[in-house]
């Protein structure tokens, strides 16, 4: 037989009175001003005789308008809270100067941090996205709904519990202090012995369940299926797994960034080339019966455009980072030949490459395009003086700096 403190731990495991932050003010305030909120919205729904009508034509309808909107609204609600948790994040970090430790404790900002990331990824972004491609997608190709309702509408209300449980751990005990990506030591049962990172797990699996683990099946490439073709779009945005994001995330910021630095409007073509030519590349030479997703297309698009970009633009900058990314990154390109390591797409990594080389030329300066640039100011005589910029010739020693300062704005 068990005790009453076993039977009592058997039933509620970790869970006491010590869940409850009532030493916190904050959260206390917090949880009143949520609970007197909640009460009214429930008061009104109740006064108003809404219940019927929202369990009818909203909670359980599996018209995939209704189910999209419902995403969208789920994001917008956490999007509220995610700017909270920005605002006392940021608020926490201009008054944590001089010797102030600011308003709030060290632990309960990890946590803010963490619930901020986990949030803005999981049940904004992806709620939003969802709530799009499912209210659009069916009309679009001309379906009177998806494929399969129920499991769309308890798709959402599997998703909308992650989220309950990431808004429960602001009230009862705490939410995991390791940053949105759980990178262990710190996610570990050691330096996180508490339940912040039980909640963290439950909430993002939920939210993963809801979807069976399905977006790369809905949304990655299969080639020569030409229903499959608009997903070439889609593919670059989603990973198989945690370890295929890591992979990713370095090189794509690197080139992202070294590619963007010309101008948005040239990145944003560039993308739009690398995207297409990849995911084409995959969707007509690849294996029928192989699935396609990550960015890496796009990497190694951004990698050729780079490295293109010193030879056809003939910069003095563009050339030295040509020169420094090809010899650091020149191992990428065994990735992108026959022979590449298996579940590894290197005919995508060849169609991005192809890509960022024809970027490279179809968005070069050309030459003679823009003309003088003069910022007058008005002179103490009443006349204009000001800088001008005066056309240099190609053979001065220091056209190209000039021409450098000019594309800088400078």
């Amino acid at each position: 037989m068990l005790d009453q403190s076993s039977l009592l731990k058997f039933i509620f495991g970790r869970f006491s009175l010590d869940a409850f932050p009532i030493h916190e003010p904050i959260l206390v305030v917090t949880f009143i001003m949520v609970a007197l909120g909640g009460t009214a919205v429930l008061g009104a729904l109740t006064y108003f005789r809404l219940w019927g009508y929202l369990w009818r034509e909203w909670f359980t309808s599996i018209d995939h308008k209704r189910i999209g909107i419902m995403y969208m609204v789920l994001g917008i609600i956490m999007l509220l809270r995610g700017f909270a948790d920005a605002l006392m994040m940021r608020a926490q970090q201009a008054l944590a100067f001089g010797g102030s430790e600011g308003f709030l404790p060290a632990h309960h900002y990890d946590q803010v941090f963490t619930a901020h990331g986990v949030i803005m990824i999981f049940f904004v972004a992806m709620p939003l996205v969802t709530g799009i491609m499912n209210f659009v997608v069916p009309l679009q190709i001309g379906a009177r709904d998806v494929a399969f309702p129920f499991l769309n509408n308890f798709s959402f209300w599997m998703t909308t519990a992650g989220a309950m449980l990431v808004m429960m751990s602001l009230f009862i005990g705490e939410f995991a202090r390791t940053g949105w990506l759980a990178y262990p030591p710190l996610s570990g049962i050691a330096q996180s012995p508490d339940v912040g990172v039980d909640y963290y797990i439950w909430a993002l699996q939920i939210a993963n369940w809801a979807d069976h683990y399905g977006l790369d099946q809905h949304y990655g490439i299969i080639p020569h299926d030409v229903t499959r073709l608009p997903d070439i779009f889609f593919s670059p945005f989603l990973h198989f797994s945690w370890d295929h994001i890591e992979g990713n995330s370095g090189p794509l910021f690197v080139f992202g960034l070294l590619a963007a630095y010309r101008g948005v409007v040239k990145f944003l073509g560039v993308t739009l080339v690398v995207v297409i030519t990849s995911g084409m590349a995959v969707w007509l030479f690849q294996d029928s019966n192989t699935l396609s997703v990550g960015a890496s297309g796009v990497i190694f698009g951004y990698f050729g455009y780079v490295l293109a970009r010193g030879l056809i633009e003939r910069s003095l900058i563009d050339s030295l980072v040509a020169v420094v990314m090809g010899l650091s990154y020149f191992y990428l390109l065994t990735i992108a030949i026959p022979g590449a390591p298996a579940g590894v797409s290197w005919i995508g990594h060849l169609g991005g490459l192809v890509g960022g080389l024809a970027s490279a030329w179809i968005f070069r300066t050309r030459r003679g395009q823009r003309p003088p640039k003069v910022r007058p100011s008005s002179g103490s005589g009443g006349g204009t003086t000001g800088t001008v910029a005066i056309p240099v010739s190609a053979d001065n020693p220091r056209s190209d700096l000039y021409k450098e300062l000019g594309e800088m704005g400078l």
